[in-house]
């Protein structure tokens, strides 16, 4: 499995480090990773450009942190720093190179404007066209075993890409669910399991007009290690859905999302 991290070198975005390579099987994963430099102004009469010198720094982190991945993993990974900015970046990554899947750790805010509007996850997000696997900052390593797919269709969409991604998953004793939140009226309607790739996932469904509201209020009764969520790009409603993956993303959680675009 081919993953793109991205790192601004910080412990968040470390966490995302950890946990592919504790949680993916290492034996069928190449792992990139990537820093995005903003170019700054500069002006000609400046000996050494800025962003001579920020590209300069940004080697040493990355020398660095390639450094700690070997010593804590014993792996040596392709590095890549890249100037522009990330959401284009990401972008140009994701159309160009074969890549299944991108990681980014992600710092949940503790102002509620900023919980809703202008997260950098939710650009991301945006911008891809590929997964984009986010891990809080507060993530907690444990053993992985449940994986929940929030869905209102009656067939898992990426079927592909989700068995890829279970598959390349190290797991313990596994539980798949898929996670529906619809309105009394639509209840009933779904199957009460779907088929991956021969992978039963068990059907549980949650009366509430706000999807995110369903989504939480599941999430606080039921063990969920990763939440699996679709979103749209060139849809009317595809700004009102990201801003919902970003409240469940920045909400008090300590549960990965796995964003992937919708098919439809």
């Amino acid at each position: 499995m081919k993953v793109v991290i991205l790192t601004d070198f910080s412990e968040s975005a470390f966490k995302a480090i950890d946990f592919v390579y504790r949680h993916f099987k290492r034996e069928q994963l190449q792992v990139r990773l990537v820093h995005c430099v903003t170019k700054p102004g500069s002006s000609a009469s400046t000996l050494m450009r800025l962003d001579d010198l920020m590209k300069i720094d940004a080697q040493k982190n990355m020398l660095e942190l390639t450094t700690r991945v070997q010593e804590i993993y014993q792996k040596s990974p392709d590095t890549v720093i890249l100037f522009g900015h990330l959401k284009n970046v990401v972008k140009q990554l994701s159309a160009s190179e074969e890549i299944d899947l991108i990681v980014m750790g992600t710092k949940g805010e503790t102002n509620l404007k900023s919980r809703l509007m202008g997260s950098i996850t939710e650009s991301i997000i945006r911008a891809s066209i590929l997964p984009v696997l986010a891990i809080p900052e507060s993530w907690y390593n444990h053993k992985l075993q449940s994986i929940t797919i929030s869905t209102a269709k009656k067939e898992l969409e990426s079927a592909p890409f989700l068995t890829l991604f279970i598959e390349n998953l190290c797991l313990v004793t596994p539980r798949f669910n898929v996670l529906t939140v619809t309105s009394k009226d639509h209840q009933g309607l779904l199957p009460r399991a779907l088929d991956l790739g021969g992978i039963s996932f068990n059907v549980h469904t949650i009366e509430n007009e706000d999807v995110v509201d369903g989504i939480n209020s599941y999430m606080e009764s039921n063990r969920i290690d990763i939440l699996c969520v679709y979103h749209r790009h060139n849809s009317a409603l595809d700004y009102l859905f990201n801003r919902s993956i970003t409240r469940t993303i920045c909400a008090d959680t300590e549960v990965p999302i796995l964003a992937i675009p919708s098919q439809g």
